[in-house]
């Protein structure tokens, strides 16, 4: 093994240019895909919190009896797919207003509790977290007696399902695209390689040298470029992403109304990449080229190999 990775280390040492160039190819490729996926499971993640938070608004008729409060609550209460019932009043939806937009106190000093109107938060068992059940839910609470409005966010769901569809179609066919450059790439550094050796190689086979003392530095130097260029990868994605969370970039923006809908998620942390995740790209990074490196060594060296 010791000589293996000598002999592997020295040709990457007699061809630097070839090697540093796969190896920089390597790591952008696994850059963007791991950038994708990174975005792809805070996106899951967020998903998550949703769903386990989801809640269906329904408000209160301003003119409806406040003896009909408990009435309503009782009906609400009793519907199969809800798991509890909160009763908020005008008072407390205001509290919960000023702790979202706490930094704008002029817009809060324009707000009257007497237009908002008393609501309930119906939040749904498990079984029930999904888009067609919240539709059949929120008819039935519309058709209660005293209820004038509900809310639950069915385009906003649906958008985010739709954003993560989108992400993970583009992960899959960027992959697909980055798994085809990649493979190219490491076919031709072992094309280059070999023709440079072919003298080398036909006097090891008049020595009797074995077809995996030929093909084994070849095979070496396609992991050491996997493992290399998937490390820099790494390395560089957590640096943007450290960047964007010690500089607080998601806290400064504030387009399109983005900075309130950041406040009101203000306890969902962005993550990294877990070490299992990790582990799998290097996994298959080192699959793919060590795979691309013995298809290519197999075609170009079919009339020196037994």
């Amino acid at each position: 093994m010791a000589s293996l990775i000598h002999r592997s280390l020295t040709g990457i040492i007699t061809h630097p240019v070839n090697h540093f160039i796969t190896i920089i190819v390597v790591s952008l490729n696994i850059f963007i895909a791991s950038f994708f996926y990174l975005i792809y499971i805070n996106l899951n993640s967020l998903s998550s919190y949703l769903q386990s938070s989801f809640k269906i608004i329904a408000f209160v008729k301003k003119d409806a009896d406040p003896d009909a409060i408990p009435q309503i609550y009782k009906k609400l209460s009793q519907l199969n797919s809800v798991q509890s019932v909160a009763y908020i009043s005008p008072e407390k939806a205001l509290n919960r207003l000023k702790l979202i937009i706490k930094d704008d106190k002029e817009i809060l000093k324009e707000i009257n509790p007497d237009f908002i109107p008393p609501s309930f938060e119906i939040k749904l068992k498990k079984w029930a977290l999904n888009t067609d059940n919240s539709q059949q839910l929120a008819r039935k609470i519309n058709d209660i007696e005293g209820i004038s409005d509900v809310r639950y966010g069915k385009s906003w769901i649906e958008s985010l399902s739709k954003i993560i569809i989108t992400f993970r179609t583009i992960g899959i066919i960027g992959g697909i695209i980055l798994f085809l450059s990649a493979s190219f790439l490491i076919s031709l550094t072992i094309r280059i390689n070999i023709s440079s050796k072919i003298k080398e190689i036909e006097i090891m086979k008049l020595l009797g040298a074995t077809n995996s003392y030929i093909i084994g530095p070849f095979i070496m130097q396609a992991a050491i470029q996997s493992v290399t260029g998937s490390s820099i990868a790494i390395l560089i994605l957590y640096g943007v992403y450290w960047s964007l969370i010690n500089n607080n970039v998601f806290s400064k923006i504030n387009f399109l109304n983005l900075n309130l809908f950041l406040k009101v998620f203000d306890n969902i942390s962005i993550i990294f990449l877990a070490p299992k995740d990790m582990l799998i790209i290097f996994m298959i990074s080192a699959m793919i080229s060590i795979l691309t490196a013995y298809i290519a060594i197999n075609r170009h060296l079919r009339g020196y190999l037994d």
